[in-house]
């Protein structure tokens, strides 16, 4: 959970031996276990695979705080990865195992392994010094605990020397100012710190680095934190600069040839197996009135348009040009149609983008793609809106399984936050597990959630706020729901 910090090198070590202890002891349980019902060869498939098992762990848990399928992944699935490799091995050995033998491997290695990431991964805390207000570093631990985090204190607040501090503050982490912060590191023992925009870094990294030059430390922005443990990049942390350092990260060939090969590779078959149902949709939306096919322009890559390809989901009015665009559609909108609501639920209408993955003009995971005339109007309202375009836009995405529907332009906004993160991180890999996480969203997702307990950092408050004020709050999602979608 912790590499992608990069914290100080002895931390470090014993942070990831930590993750990886439950699973070196599961192998040692599950091996000795074996071993003693006179089945060495067994004991050490079992224990080796244990091995495997805590070698591929920390990608899982890093994201468990993020998608409750990576979750499970983490405290589930890995312990008992020894056990069904183990099968697999023991399948073809000379000598026949005892099931009482494997079954008793399978407990033992999967309970040391759960019972450890439970108690010994989670007491592994790294403690946090946010240089910046006692608001702030308020707002970080309360959405830290809000969001189940184990693994990170807020042990102290730094702020700079000419600040004059109310009363309220002195209830916050421990507060010190910046001339001291080489003794608060020392005596609180800190190994992060992390700097919020509420001053120029300019002003404070002269004396920052004469006192964290020569100490176990890492130093990063908020919006650094922010992205690795609440997978979203927060638009009041942010400017024009976070953007430059993306520059070349979407140019690579290797990596558009990976990504463009997964999207035919998946599209294609899954069109193929999909198109008897879509007939039988089609022609139930028929029976509704009205077309079966919903065509659209909307924004592709770099901003240019496209037609996107759905089946409709709302009754039919010809004439969609008075629809305004503050016209948000809520989980019981009444143009919605019974069959639209049960392929909406399903998911089913989307299915067709398919044909817009096979032709280029959207990928299977990416942000949600947007109307021409929406686009617009929430680049006026949302900082950063049009730099979504970066990629590709995808039928499914990090938003989409994270969060659910837009229900306004603040939800509009977290969905944003969202985006930025996967056009940041976007990998093979991640693609991979959001289309793994999509399957599981089919059968247990909520279309409209409540907003995530990080709204504040992540569109800031009062007078930090980005998103037009004026805008109603309201449910965070991908892909908005609006008039005629």
């Amino acid at each position: 959970m912790h590499d992608q910090f990069g914290l100080g090198a002895p931390p470090l070590a014993i942070r990831r031996l930590a993750a990886r202890a439950p699973y070196f002891a599961g192998a040692l349980a599950a091996g000795v276990v074996i071993a003693a019902e006179s089945h060495p060869r067994a004991g050490a498939i079992v224990a080796g695979a244990y091995l495997l098992a805590a070698a591929t762990s920390p990608v899982a848990h890093r994201l468990r705080w993020l998608l409750p399928l990576a979750g499970v992944l983490s405290g589930v699935t890995f312990p008992f990865l020894g056990t069904a490799l183990a099968v697999i091995g023991l399948a073809s050995a000379s000598e026949p195992v005892k099931l009482v033998a494997l079954a008793t491997a399978a407990l033992a290695g999967g309970a040391v392994a759960l019972l450890g990431n439970r108690f010994v991964v989670s007491s592994t805390l790294a403690r946090v010094g946010l240089i910046g207000s006692p608001f702030e570093a308020s707002r970080l631990r309360d959405e830290l605990e809000q969001s189940g985090s184990t693994g990170f204190e807020v042990a102290a607040t730094i702020t700079p020397d000419d600040w004059v501090l109310d009363v309220a503050s002195l209830g916050g982490p421990y507060l010190c100012a910046l001339s001291q912060i080489g003794r608060a590191i020392d005596e609180r023992g800190l190994e992060m710190l992390v700097v919020t925009q509420e001053f120029p870094r300019r002003s404070v990294d002269e004396q920052l680095y004469r006192e964290v030059v020569t100490r176990p430390v890492r130093v990063m922005n908020l919006h650094e934190f922010h992205e690795h443990r609440f997978g979203s990049v927060p638009l009041a942390e942010i400017d024009y600069g976070w953007f430059t350092d993306l520059a070349g990260r979407h140019s690579h060939v290797y990596k558009a040839i990976a990504k463009r090969s997964l999207d035919l590779a998946f599209a294609l078959p899954t069109m193929l197996v999909l198109a008897p149902v879509i007939a039988a949709c089609a022609l139930l939306v028929r029976r509704d009135g009205g077309p079966a096919l919903f065509r659209q322009e909307r924004v592709g890559r770099g901003g240019e348009p496209f037609t996107l390809f759905k089946l409709r989901t709302m009754t039919h009015v010809p004439d969609r040009a008075s629809d305004r665009a503050s016209d948000w559609t809520t989980s019981e909108d009444p143009r919605i149609t019974k069959v639209g609501g049960a392929l909406r639920r399903t998911h089913l209408d989307e299915a067709l983008q398919l044909w817009n993955v096979v032709k280029g003009d959207m990928s299977l995971v990416g942000p949600r793609p947007e109307q021409v005339a929406y686009v617009e109007e929430l680049s006026r309202q949302i900082p950063f809106y049009a730099q979504r375009h970066i990629v590709r836009p995808g039928v499914t995405g990090w938003a989409q399984v994270r969060l659910g529907y837009a229900g306004s332009v603040g939800g509009t906004a977290f969905k944003l936050c969202n985006d930025l993160y996967y056009i940041k991180y976007q990998t093979i890999w991640l693609d991979i597990v959001i289309l793994v996480e999509t399957l599981r969203t089919l059968v247990a997702h909520r279309q409209f959630v409540a907003p995530p307990a990080t709204g504040g950092t992540m569109v800031g408050e009062g007078p930090r706020r980005v998103v037009d004020r004026r805008s109603p709050g309201g449910s965070p999602g991908g892909g908005s729901r609006r008039a005629g979608d």
